[in-house]
């Protein structure tokens, strides 16, 4: 751009030397009608420097928007996998606690505390599922929280951005 614009001052004095130069035999009119027609010339180097740094800026919104929504992906993609993680670990503590209740039941069936001790390992178990799924829903809750705020934020950028290259 600035080599344009160097260009663009060294036609201004090339032209401004030869009207000097030619200027005693030239006419008034003439050496307006010139002036006219450099600074018509000026402004057309302008206006198309002020095109092309435009077309720059939409490009690298475009650039920026591309890599907007391919950060969007990955969050969803990321949040999924999470969630996929944590629906695997609770079926797995599902199993370990119903493996470890089968343990204890072959285990003390046959004896006077079976009952009791039944009793108070279900209450536990009942416990211990209800503090799961709660820890879990909470977990899953954030997550899907951040990844409305997430997105939120990047449809913000993403207008924002819009609306400042529009401008």
């Amino acid at each position: 751009m600035s080599n344009k614009s160097n260009l663009t001052e060294e036609y201004k004095q090339d032209i401004a030397t030869i009207l000097l130069n030619v200027s005693d035999g030239l006419s008034e009119k003439v050496e307006k009608n010139l002036a006219i027609t450099i600074d018509k010339l000026t402004e057309e180097v302008k206006r198309r420097d002020s095109i092309d740094k435009l077309v720059k800026e939409i490009d690298h919104l475009k650039l920026d928007n591309n890599l907007f929504h391919k950060e969007i992906q990955n969050i969803d993609q990321n949040l999924i996998i999470r969630i996929e993680n944590l629906t695997d670990e609770l079926r797995q503590i599902q199993l370990d606690n119903k493996s470890y209740n089968l343990d204890i039941f072959n285990h003390i069936k046959n004896n006077d505390i079976n009952e009791k001790y039944n009793k108070l390992n279900n209450d536990i178990l009942n416990l211990n599922y209800k503090e799961q799924i709660e820890s879990l829903e909470e977990k899953v809750a954030f997550q899907k929280y951040l990844l409305y705020i997430i997105i939120g934020l990047l449809i913000f950028i993403f207008i924002y951005l819009l609306i400042k290259s529009n401008i």
